[in-house]
């Protein structure tokens, strides 16, 4: 849910309180007690949903941490490799080209650590 809608649902359970604190005036009219009872049922069913909602992106927000670590580490990796060769062979030229801060990496968007970690993989091809 965004944001808007957590708000509605919030006044929701406000006019709950509300309806149900003022029973006595409104239980004679049928009609506004029908509705207002069959309105009542479709608030368990949004938490529901809501509820559903949260636990699928959580899901994919682990999953996507998950798989952003391995392809960091594994660039990681390679680029040490890289950086040994280089340095074994005097190439500071290729050393530089994959010179990269662990936590520049971490702190980056994740469209700039594929485009690092793209670079440092064609480096190595």
């Amino acid at each position: 849910m965004n944001a808007h809608q957590d708000e509605k649902l919030q006044m929701y359970h406000l006019v709950i309180t509300i309806c149900e604190n003022h029973k006595s005036e409104w239980i004679t009219n049928a009609v506004f007690a029908a509705i207002y009872n069959l309105w009542k049922l479709k608030i368990p069913m949004i938490e529901q949903y809501r509820d559903d909602q949260l636990s699928i992106t959580s899901g994919i927000i682990a999953n996507k941490l998950v798989i952003r670590n391995s392809m960091t580490e594994k660039a990681f990796f390679i680029a040490n490799r890289i950086q040994s060769f280089a340095n074994a062979g005097n190439d500071v030229e290729l050393s530089r080209s994959v010179q990269y801060l662990h936590t520049d990496i971490k702190r980056a968007r994740d469209n700039n650590v594929v485009g690092i970690c793209n670079k440092i993989f064609e480096v190595a091809g």
